[in-house]
């Protein structure tokens, strides 16, 4: 794959509204949250919960939460979330968030 910088956001909580922002403009079908370890799991919930209200049509059921492992985590820094999702066949959309 291909990574690239979407954006730079200065704070947490605004670089947690650009990421769903960016994912919520895209027909999602599957939604993977990824965390470290130090992110809390009131944050993480927040994070989806605040996903599947930016992406009404999305099923709750397509939504799965993955602890990054220490393989990844050291690099990444910490309390980090994110998302990966999967968009809906025939979109033909590449996109990053």
């Amino acid at each position: 794959g291909h990574v690239t910088m979407a954006d730079r956001q200065r704070s947490r909580a605004k670089a947690r509204a650009k990421v769903i922002e960016l994912i919520a403009a895209h027909p999602v079908e599957r939604l993977a949250i990824v965390h470290t370890p130090t992110s809390t799991p009131e944050e993480v919930q927040g994070f989806r919960d605040a996903l599947l209200a930016a992406l009404p049509a999305l099923d709750e059921s397509a939504v799965t939460v993955h602890l990054l492992g220490a393989s990844t985590g050291p690099h990444l820094g910490p309390d980090l979330m994110g998302a990966c999702f999967l968009a809906k066949a025939g979109s033909h959309e590449h996109a990053t968030a």
